[in-house]
């Protein structure tokens, strides 16, 4: 991975982090912001776990990458608790209303009226798997999970592979800063801890 490759992670590391920000500033505001204020966050942090799984430089770069990537995190969990039940009842209803879009994307693309790369509200996919392991064991998401898979092999037709945008609940995408990038096998539906999501 080049040296401009390694910066591009570490601008979305500080996207991230501002995503943070602005959620806090606006939170409070009155009004309803609409879906995707509350888990904005979280969408610059799936999009940040994506270049790291992918990441193929040095040890150091990619420890380094990692340890600001916990730092971030330990602030988003921490906003999260802050902000306490409110907060968490805009995630799931993001989660949602993300789960709807992506039930009506792939009837879409079951029907050929679009192809599963051109559709916007797939690409949220990673995301929806993000809030569901965010609220498991606080809201129903088991039935949203047997739905999200249902929809994924619906999107994969025959049995063929799954759109590049597509990841699987059963994926391996958490950073561990106690393994090094060439062994990273992580469970896409439970926290570890140390992980990418802390306890």
């Amino acid at each position: 991975m080049t040296p401009a490759a390694t910066d591009y992670i570490r601008h979305n590391l500080q996207k991230f982090e501002r995503s943070i920000d602005d959620t806090a500033e606006h939170f409070s505001e009155p009004g309803d912001p609409g879906p995707g204020f509350a888990s904005a966050p979280y969408f610059e942090k799936c999009l940040v776990l994506t270049q790291l799984d992918s990441f193929e430089g040095s040890e150091s770069d990619y420890a380094a990458l990692v340890k600001e990537y916990h730092r971030i995190t330990q602030r988003l969990d921490t906003f999260n608790k802050e902000k306490g039940k409110e907060f968490r009842d805009r995630l799931f209803s993001d989660l949602q209303t993300f789960t709807h879009r992506y039930h009506a994307a792939v009837c879409h693309v079951y029907l050929g009226q679009i192809k599963p790369d051109d559709a916007c509200d797939i690409s949220r996919r990673d995301l929806i798997g993000e809030l569901c392991r965010e609220l498991k064991g606080d809201y129903d998401i088991p039935g949203i999970e047997a739905l999200i898979t249902m929809l994924d092999d619906n999107l994969s037709g025959d049995g063929g592979p799954l759109p590049e945008c597509i990841k699987e609940f059963k994926g391996a995408r958490f950073p561990d800063s106690n393994l090094s990038h060439s062994d990273r096998e992580y469970p896409f539906t439970e926290k570890k801890t140390g992980s990418a999501h802390s306890e």
